[in-house]
């Protein structure tokens, strides 16, 4: 089984050095990710991936 933790963020002041190259960047995404072993996470497997999108994005899509 894989546990996952979805986080969202508009791209508030403190993102905007982030977006200087890209104007209408407006959410950062971030998938965290790791197997469970039992009823504890393996945490020496945990995956990160980062989404980055000019749509205004929540966690549900």
């Amino acid at each position: 089984m894989e546990g996952q933790l979805h986080i969202v963020s508009d791209m508030c002041d403190g993102l905007a050095n982030l977006s200087f190259d890209w104007k209408e960047l407006r959410t950062l995404g971030i998938v965290a990710s790791a197997k469970m072993e039992g009823d504890e996470f393996n945490t020496n497997g945990i995956s990160i991936r980062y989404y980055i999108s000019s749509a205004e994005l929540t966690p549900e899509n």
